[in-house]
């Protein structure tokens, strides 16, 4: 192959970019202006436009933007005189401050489908915090420019070493020094079409210089056939020990202690592979041991990724470390923490972001082994609270970075034991902490659910009560009014009274009993409608919640009898067919009741997936409930199969909560699959 075969045009560069779309590296200007009747752009804004962009992308991890394009990749063109190109050409020095000069801009004028295109490149900053020329700080956060304080991405002189690492050239290796299969199939995702040799320069672990194609140390981490050669501990050390602390001499006690090691992507199948064995352990369960899951994969495999995207590969004397003993789980990363992250701040669960490792992280993005940059800790703590586990130990020191979790519920022994006893309304996370506040007959103020919670919304803490009235276990037992006489008696707002009551699940299990019975007695029907639901009201005892403001229709779409029109459910009927004449009481399966949460119906995460498992398995196992939309299993890219789970995509919300309530834990070639909301972002 010739070497120009082998060099990637910008034109190639430029339209598999806005193939690939916008994101934390790309960003698209469109030169245009209005709805229909498009006219140029004064100039002077599309050069602001220029040096904000270029200076976020500096101060982030560096990245491209392209003018004359629209948002979705559309090549709109730059209908501008040569003079006026010009003078955007001179934006990324006319439209940055003079003090922090941007770091190595390239600026390319091209034409693609016969349109002009300009387009900018800019490195990742090391040297100054860049500001624009009227001295704001901004910073590229995922898909948005964004305003920050400069003290947010201040750089320490120490830092340097390892910020660079991933990004520096590396004499005498060569294509040859790679695992060319596995970059084959990483370059047929990332840039259909093109060599694997315009694959690296496309993701930028590669140039072409004088006739040949140098390499970043990221493309060797990521890619190298003989990892050894280039960092003597690409490795990950597995640690089984028998008690809460290391022992030594007589006393050691470790069980297993395995390494893993190869390039990134080796780590992330191989070694994954390996931490997944370790996280099962013996359990006593029915009279006999049975091996159980001891900790969630899909934490596990979120804090994984974390360590081995961020660690610091400067330090090359020690591997990432994973130490499962009786009581925790500990992953150790070699590396502190960058000066710009707080460890208070990823306590908090705060989207904090700045990767050490820019390529390596960027790599790993466009492969979607990572979601949204700065997110993973985050998510971390929300996937803990969905298992309803406490949340991860984080902490940093002596150069290194730890996450631990632990096996410990979110509830105490005395607050579950309380929970038991409302088994049967499948309380999600978020109600059961309501719950909790009205032990022991305690009524319960509006400030105390929103402070308990962390509630930001309104519409959040509207469907959270409305969700545990409908359940018949939320009432009023003091009305705003009267609680607004107290509140201006007592010197206090409305919202610090405490008014509401938990109700007993017996009472409330009462009360549904009631509803169901009286709507019993009405059928068959084709259409539940307003006045039978009054008829249903009338039959009620004069205690019974539902007489009151609680609506009857929501009761019983919650116990999916009728849909949200009111027309009876398959299940209605049949209960309607199988008793018609003696008026039974239906025997409704308690896990088939859907729970309420705060989070949206995303995506449903399906976990604990076995790797011969294809989309049609799970399109038949999920069709049974409703439509399905889409099914991705996402594949690793050393073996091309499958990572152990994948996503799909319901219909609509109602659809998403109902699969979820029949389907978790429900068996598929053998394995038990795990379900939980999705965090990866909807087209």
């Amino acid at each position: 192959m010739s070497s120009d075969a082998r060099i990637l045009l910008i034109q190639e560069r430029l339209t598999n970019d806005l193939t690939l779309g916008e994101s934390h590296f790309r960003e698209f200007k469109s030169a245009l202006d209005g709805p229909e009747r498009k006219r140029r752009r004064k100039l002077s804004s599309v050069a602001k436009d220029i040096g904000e962009t270029l200076v976020a992308f500096a101060n982030a991890d560096g990245g491209t933007l392209i003018v004359g394009a629209e948002d979705d990749g559309t090549i709109s063109g730059v209908p501008y005189a040569e003079g006026d190109i010009e003078v955007l050409r001179q934006a990324p020095k006319t439209h940055v401050h003079t003090d922090t000069p941007l770091p190595g801009v390239r600026t390319h004028t091209v034409s693609v489908a016969d349109k002009a295109l300009l387009a900018f490149e800019v490195q990742k900053g090391t040297q100054y915090i860049h500001l624009t020329s009227d001295g704001r700080c901004l910073q590229r956060r995922d898909t948005s420019t964004l305003p920050v304080a400069s003290e947010q991405i201040r750089f320490e002189r120490h830092e340097q070493l390892s910020r660079e690492y991933d990004r520096r050239w590396v004499d005498g290796a060569t294509v040859a020094d790679l695992n060319r299969d596995l970059l084959a199939r990483v370059a047929e995702r990332v840039s259909p079409g093109l060599s694997m040799e315009k694959c690296l320069q496309a993701l930028g672990l590669a140039e072409f210089v004088a006739g040949s194609l140098r390499l970043r140390t990221a493309a060797l981490l990521l890619f190298s056939s003989n990892i050894v050669r280039w960092h003597p501990r690409s490795e990950v050390r597995l640690l089984r020990i028998a008690g809460t602390e290391v022992l030594t001499g007589a006393d050691y006690n470790v069980q297993q202690d395995e390494t893993q090691s190869g390039n990134v992507l080796q780590l992330l199948s191989e070694g994954w592979e390996q931490i997944r064995q370790f996280l099962v352990q013996k359990r006593l369960a029915g009279g006999t041991f049975q091996l159980q899951a001891a900790y969630p994969e899909d934490v596990c495999r979120e804090a994984f990724v974390n360590a081995i995207a961020h660690r610091d590969y400067s330090i090359e004397g020690r591997p990432i470390e994973v130490l499962v003993f009786n009581d925790r789980l500990e992953i150790r990363n070699p590396g502190r923490l960058l000066s710009t992250v707080k460890l208070s701040e990823l306590r908090k669960g705060t989207g904090v972001h700045d990767s050490r490792n820019t390529y390596i992280a960027r790599v790993l993005r466009e492969l979607d082994y990572m979601q949204e940059m700065g997110e993973g800790i985050r998510r971390i703590g929300a996937l803990m609270n969905g298992h309803e586990l406490a949340p991860p130990d984080i902490d940093s020191v002596d150069h290194s970075f730890s996450i631990t979790f632990s096996q410990r519920n979110i509830f105490s022994p005395s607050e579950q034991i309380w929970l038991d006893a409302f088994g049967e309304f499948n309380l999600s996370r978020e109600e059961k902490l309501i719950v909790l506040l009205g032990r022991g007959g305690r009524l319960i103020s509006t400030n105390q659910i929103w402070e308990t919670l962390n509630l930001v919304d309104t519409e959040d803490y509207r469907q959270l009560v409305e969700s545990l009235q409908t359940k018949g276990l939320l009432w009023s037992e003091i009305t705003k009014r009267v609680a607004a006489n107290i509140a201006r008696r007592q010197g206090i707002t409305t919202r610090d009274v405490p008014r509401f009551a938990i109700r007993a699940p017996d009472v409330a299990l009462r009360d549904q009993f009631e509803v169901v019975e009286a709507l019993m007695e009405m059928g068959p029907l084709n259409q539940v409608r307003n006045a039978h639901f009054e008829r249903i009201r009338g039959k009620l005892s004069d205690h019974n919640l539902y007489r009151g403001i609680v609506k009857i229709r929501q009761l019983l779409h919650w116990l999916q009898l009728v849909d949200s029109g009111g027309a009876p459910t398959e299940r209605l009927r049949k209960v309607w067919a199988d008793g018609e004449g003696s008026h039974p009481t239906p025997e409704l399966d308690v896990e088939a009741r859907p729970t309420t949460s705060l989070t949206p119906a995303r995506d449903i995460y399906v976990g604990n997936l076995d790797y011969g498992a294809t989309e049609s398995d799970l399109r038949s196992v999920f069709g049974r409930v409703g439509e399905v939309l889409d099914v991705s299993i996402p594949k690793d890219y050393l073996t091309g199969h499958s990572r152990g789970y994948a996503f799909v995509r319901m219909v609509d919300s109602a659809t998403s909560l109902k699969a979820f309530a029949e389907i978790n834990g429900q068996s598929l070639r053998d394995r038990p699959l795990k379900l939980g909301w999705s965090f990866r972002q909807q087209d």
